[in-house]
């Protein structure tokens, strides 16, 4: 089940209903710290783990979370070092990891509902109070990622090439190969997610990783199909796979995406890679990684982003999702 909502809010929920599941509930308090109530029940050992994508206050240390059954505890994070927005891994020991990032109101007038945490939510806001009309609920969203590269697309996060002229050119490899236009669609807002997330553009320098991928995937899946999407949250770990099989591979990345590798976790591990060739997007996800490097010429000549749009109002239409 997928639960979209303002602001690019994305979840995805996926589990077993026979199995007994942990209970994890997040609010802020009224000092706008985050509070985590936890109970494990009867589902075994529970690890809830603050991870390393987001600055912490001053004095604030990262904190993890470990219960035995039919035991239950909360705690406190201070959001304000990474302006609200948090980094949650929720493990247990028969369930797959599930993934959560998003913010919580930085002054909540009061406290707000407890959330169910499960799956992938990924959100920021959009145009920094820029207000959009648009005839369709399509338009709108076209509008508002338009509107996001023509604000944030002169950022380089690392790279010599923009970040507009990164999507252009990795467009164009993608046409020119002759791929999908969901692929070609796919390689165009592939980076997305680094426009979103709200570390900076030296995330990777202070040693973070923004998890661009995920952000940008579930933004894009309120509007777009997976053949678009899912190519898209795969991107990575296309890149951590073929520097496990071909360790040359490595050598022709580019200073940043080499920089940015160790942080996403490396050459794959043996396990990691035999669960990444069974998901059936990893050949769509290889071939934007193809697409993704060779997108980063300082002379290219492109099309503009606003060419793009019919195509991505068709995929839009396609998916019926708005």
């Amino acid at each position: 089940m997928t639960v979209h909502g303002p602001n690019g809010f994305y979840r995805r929920f996926a589990g077993d209903t026979s199995r007994t599941q942990p209970s994890i509930k997040v609010l802020p308090d009224a000092h706008a710290r985050l509070v985590l109530r936890l109970a494990s029940g009867r589902a075994g050992l529970v690890i809830a783990q603050m991870d390393e994508a987001y600055p912490l206050s001053d004095g604030q240390a990262r904190q993890t979370v470990t219960l035995k059954a039919a035991q239950a505890a909360q705690t406190v994070w201070d959001l304000r070092g990474s302006d609200h927005w948090y980094d949650l891994t929720l493990t247990h020991a028969t369930i797959p990891p599930s993934f959560s990032v998003w913010p919580v109101t930085s002054k909540p007038a009061k406290p707000a509902a407890p959330i169910q945490v499960s799956g992938v939510c990924a959100c920021r806001p959009l145009s920094n109070g820029h207000r959009m009309t648009s005839s369709s609920p399509a338009d709108t969203f076209l509008a508002e990622i338009t509107d996001l590269f023509s604000r944030l697309g002169d950022l380089h996060y690392g790279e010599d090439v923009t970040q507009m002229d990164h999507a252009l050119q990795t467009a164009l490899h993608a046409k020119l190969d002759g791929a999908s236009p969901a692929l070609v669609a796919a390689a165009l807002l592939h980076d997305v997610g680094h426009l979103m997330q709200k570390i900076g553009e030296d995330a990777a320098d202070r040693g973070i990783d923004t998890r661009h991928e995920q952000i940008g995937a579930g933004y894009l899946a309120r509007a777009f199909g997976p053949d678009v999407t899912e190519p898209i949250r795969l991107h990575v770990a296309a890149k951590r796979y073929r520097v496990a099989v071909d360790p040359a591979y490595a050598s022709r990345l580019s200073d940043a995406s080499q920089q940015s590798l160790a942080l996403q976790g490396g050459p794959m591990r043996p396990d990691e890679i035999k669960v990444f060739l069974a998901d059936p997007y990893a050949v769509a996800a290889q071939r934007l990684r193809d697409y993704d490097e060779a997108g980063k010429d300082l002379d290219a000549d492109v099309a503009s982003f606003e060419s793009y749009h019919d195509l991505m109002r068709g995929l839009i239409d396609q998916a019926g999702k708005l």
